[in-house]
């Protein structure tokens, strides 16, 4: 498969994630919902749901409500890795992300973008 550009805002991306502009939408904590999701996409844009702030059951009704409101290819951001969590708060956080995953993949997400959790720097 040969993947070219036809434009300078027609990149091989586009192509790949089938989408009109090269723009990504991060994943931004509170503001990653599907009212944004969908207003992006539908833009031309890749949109990105932020799963980090629902449960399993809200990230699956975000989904939902993106598809409800558009057509076009969106993603879920879900944060693989946190840094400096240990003991429960390890074990409470990996278990989300086992609940995340599990409702994209359910879903059928068109994209999983894998992030990583930077908690503020201990203080000395």
């Amino acid at each position: 498969m040969t993947i070219t550009a036809t434009s300078a805002l027609h990149t091989p991306l586009c192509e790949l994630l089938d989408i009109r502009y090269p723009i990504c939408q991060a994943g931004m904590g509170y503001v990653a919902r599907s009212a944004l999701a969908a207003a992006v996409s539908e833009a031309g844009g890749l949109s990105v749901l932020a799963a980090a702030h629902h449960t399993p059951g809200g990230l699956r009704a975000e989904i939902r409500r993106v598809r409800e409101l558009t057509d076009k290819p969106f993603g879920v951001d879900i944060l693989f890795a946190s840094v400096r969590v240990a003991g429960q708060e390890a074990e409470r956080f990996s278990d989300a992300v086992r609940g995340w995953a599990d409702v994209t993949l359910e879903e059928r997400a068109p994209v999983l973008v894998a992030g990583r959790h930077l908690l503020a720097p201990a203080t000395r």
